[in-house]
C-alpha cells in the first residue's frame, strides 16, 4: 500500500505493509529511535509521537491510519523552543527524566498546553493517565506545568 504522511516537516510517501505497526516504521524506515517498544498497550508513553495534533502511542496505530497526517517525534520536537521550556521547567521542579518514558511525558505536557494553555490539576492528570511511570511524582509533574504557563504568556 502507498501511504503518504508527513514525517517531522517532510512529505514522506512510501510502500508499506497497511498493518504493520506505525513504530515500527518510524524505526526501521527512519532511525527514529525516540519511539521506543511500548507493546501491546503503549501504556509507559515510550512510543508517543504527535498525530495531527495529539499524542499518540505509535505502536497502537497501524501504518495505513497514517496516511495523510501529520506526525511529529521528539527528534524533530527537541529543535523546537517549546522543548527547551518543558526540560527547563522539569529540571526545576525535579522530574525525573529515566529515559524511558520521557518521549510520552514531554508529547503529551506539550500537546496538552497546545489545547490549553492554563490546564488545571485534573487536566493536567487526567492527560498523563495513559502513562505509567514510576521514575517521577504527578506532583513534580504538575509543579512543572505550572512553572511553564507563567513562560508561556509572555510569548
Amino acid at each position: 500500500m502507498r501511504i503518504n504522511f508527513k514525517l517531522n516537516g517532510t512529505e514522506i510517501q512510501m510502500d508499506a505493509n497497511p498493518h504493520e505497526r506505525l513504530s515500527d516504521v518510524l524505526r526501521r524506515e527512519f532511525n527514529i529511535l525516540s519511539v521506543k517498544e511500548s507493546y501491546p498497550y503503549g501504556e509507559n508513553g515510550s512510543s508517543t509521537i504527535i498525530l495531527d495534533g495529539k499524542a499518540v502511542p505509535a505502536c497502537m496505530v497501524p501504518i495505513f491510519l497514517a496516511a495523510n497526517t501529520e506526525i511529529i517525534t521528539l527528534e524533530y520536537f527537541q529543535t523546537q523552543n517549546e522543548y527547551k521550556e518543558i526540560i527547563n521547567a522539569f529540571k526545576q521542579a525535579g522530574v525525573s527524566l529515566c529515559g524511558y518514558c520521557n518521549t510520552g511525558k514531554i508529547l503529551t505536557i506539550y500537546t496538552l498546553l497546545q489545547q490549553n494553555a492554563y490546564p488545571s490539576e485534573e487536566e493536567i492528570k487526567d492527560a498523563l493517565s495513559g502513562i505509567v511511570c514510576r521514575c517521577t511524582c504527578m506532583d513534580d509533574i504538575i509543579s512543572a506545568v505550572k512553572r511553564i504557563k507563567p513562560q508561556r504568556k509572555k510569548r
